[in-house]
């Protein structure tokens, strides 16, 4: 387990505009790399309570992607959703502990790995810190 890791993230409100359709962008900073970790949440949604959202982790992103808005060439539509500050807590193969801190998004959440797929992950909010 990593040590406590100080970071901060944005959401961005990707609407695809060949789909119809849209889905929450969540770039979180890995200073490590200075890389964006991303995962994608189909229902554009962050969990409340005790409810589970699946979320799709995605290739890495550049830097400049953290505060993008605008529409992309294929016609997509960026807005930014939310952004803040996070803490990494724990960080494992197969799991995660953030804490958020938005303007939206505040608390702690479990990402946990399906173990029947590398890239699908169960998204919780939790009450431990």
């Amino acid at each position: 387990m990593a040590k406590t890791l100080q970071t901060i993230f944005s959401i961005q409100d990707h609407w695809q505009k060949k789909k119809r359709s849209g889905h929450f962008d969540l770039r979180i900073l890995e200073p490590k790399r200075s890389v964006l970790i991303s995962w994608a949440f189909p229902k554009s949604k962050f969990p409340l309570g005790s409810e589970k959202i699946l979320a799709i982790r995605t290739q890495d992103h550049l830097i400049s992607y953290m505060h993008f808005e605008g529409t992309l060439d294929n016609g997509d539509i960026v807005k930014l959703y939310d952004r803040g500050s996070c803490k990494i807590i724990i960080s494992e193969a197969n799991y995660f502990l953030i804490y958020f801190n938005g303007k939206k998004i505040k608390g702690n959440y479990n990402f946990i790995r399906n173990v029947a797929s590398k890239d699908a992950w169960y998204v919780t909010k939790s009450k431990k810190f």
